[in-house]
């Protein structure tokens, strides 16, 4: 066997051995893609599952918009609620447990404000931003 036979079966043995180790990376790289997504999707769906369970009731109570009287019709405890408005954002811990009695918050209304409930999950606090109710003054 001459050197040029050697050259080309050395050259086989590296194109083999490259290919096999892209394989082996593009392969692992797939799995932890797969993984990251699949808990993505399971956190997304839990949450979704949950706050499809949510609900509550709002209603101002004195007409010049300080107080609002909250209520939760829903199946989950309500821990917190998120008052948005154009001034920012308070958090009132709340607590409120399925179809128990209302709770009063004493929010100075500018003129209108997003209630969001926030309800307790594996990882935190969910807010569940498509059962909001918003209140105009």
């Amino acid at each position: 066997m001459g050197k040029k036979g050697a050259s080309e079966i050395i050259g086989w043995v590296l194109l083999v051995g490259l290919s096999i180790s892209l394989a082996i990376m593009v392969i692992t790289w797939a799995k932890q893609q797969a993984q990251g997504t699949s808990e993505y999707i399971i956190t997304s769906v839990e949450g979704d599952v949950r706050c499809s369970e949510v609900a509550m009731k709002a209603f101002i109570v004195d007409p010049p918009c300080q107080d609002i009287n909250v209520s939760n019709t829903g199946y989950f405890t309500i821990v917190e609620i998120a008052a948005r408005h154009q001034f920012g954002t308070q958090n009132f811990p709340v607590n409120l447990l399925p179809q128990q009695d209302s709770k009063r918050l004493n929010i100075q209304i500018p003129s209108q404000v997003e209630l969001i409930p926030l309800v307790s999950s594996a990882d935190g606090l969910l807010g569940c931003a498509d059962r909001k109710i918003i209140l105009t003054c």
